[in-house]
């Protein structure tokens, strides 16, 4: 996104809550707002002139840009899927309910797939649906952090693990 769009988007901002922002703020606030698209950052910012009092702070923004974006599916929508890997595809064809399950929904799978499929079939069926729905849980609260995270914020932790695993390597 370039600087001149973003600056239009904050202009929306501060007619909105009728504060001025020094021309510092601005920069500060595209340097950690640059990697969203244009498009979405509109409808975040839309979207919190309706809902917040006070001028928002780039986490804020951050936030709802992923609620903009983000296209989840429910907890009984992952059971549903699952349901149908299975009665579609039985406990003994994995690899095939597993290709379904990747297309479908990434979380569902990678739920699934750490799970097994035949251990969803050999557990107490409130088990394995408290399991998934922890899972799912924790999957999608990982996915928001991640999320959270400006592009240059998750190179710098790139750089650092691998930073880290030639440490490692060399230390064996």
């Amino acid at each position: 996104m370039e600087l001149i769009e973003f600056a239009q988007i904050m202009g929306y901002l501060e007619a909105v809550y009728n504060v001025e922002m020094p021309k510092e703020r601005v920069k500060i606030y595209y340097e950690l707002l640059k990697d969203i698209r244009a498009d979405v950052l509109k409808q975040a910012v839309r979207n919190i002139s309706v809902k917040e009092r006070f001028f928002p702070t780039p986490a804020v923004i951050r936030q709802e840009t992923i609620m903009v974006t983000q296209k989840d599916i429910t907890v009984d929508q992952v059971i549903e899927l699952i349901n149908k890997a299975i009665n579609s595809y039985g406990f003994y064809k994995s690899v095939e309910a597993l290709e379904f399950l990747k297309e479908e929904d990434e979380k569902t799978y990678q739920i699934v797939k750490n799970i097994g499929l035949r251990n969803l079939g050999m557990t107490n069926m409130g088990v394995w649906l408290n399991c998934v729905k922890s899972m799912y849980t924790e999957l999608r609260e990982a996915k928001q952090n991640e999320q959270l995270l400006s592009l240059k914020f998750k190179s710098d932790i790139n750089k650092i693990k691998m930073l880290a695993l030639k440490n490692q390597e060399g230390d064996e």
